[in-house]
């Protein structure tokens, strides 16, 4: 699920499996003040308590942090020229679901996931990037792990 304001807020009582909230969303669904890393994890895992499997917090350029209740990694990808952000939730979103559905660690699906957003941010317009391409960008994220 990527959506935003009230349609975030009402969806929520549905559990749904996979949401992807950016930083100031996370900050209005928890009502909290988060400026850490460690605060986007807490403020995360207060959203798999309501029974939501995985919560995916964009961070832009610093990439995202992937919550599940016995994982925590953050995809940092690598410094690109942007031409264009449009597209790179839905990217994302479409990285993970396709790295679940293959059955792929958390870190995996990071960075599938990771590697999807910067095929859309690199390029202007629609278009699906080469699997060369997608390879490639998924060498370079770095993935940081979290107790």
């Amino acid at each position: 699920l990527d959506t935003s304001g009230r349609a975030l807020k009402l969806a929520l009582s549905a559990a749904p499996t996979l949401i992807k909230p950016n930083l100031d969303e996370l900050r209005e669904l928890t009502g909290n003040q988060i400026k850490s890393e460690a605060k986007v994890v807490e403020a995360a895992r207060q959203l798999l308590d309501q029974g939501i499997e995985t919560v995916v917090v964009s961070l832009g350029e610093q990439g995202a942090i992937y919550v599940e209740a016995n994982h925590v990694v953050q995809a940092i990808p690598p410094k690109v020229t942007v031409k264009s952000t449009v597209g790179a939730g839905d990217a994302m979103v479409s990285g993970t679901v396709a790295g679940k559905i293959k059955g792929l660690s958390l870190e995996e699906c990071a960075r599938l996931a990771t590697a999807f957003s910067i095929s859309a941010i690199t390029q202007v317009g629609s278009g699906l990037p080469s699997l060369a391409a997608i390879e490639d960008f998924k060498d370079q994220v770095e993935i940081k792990y979290f107790n």
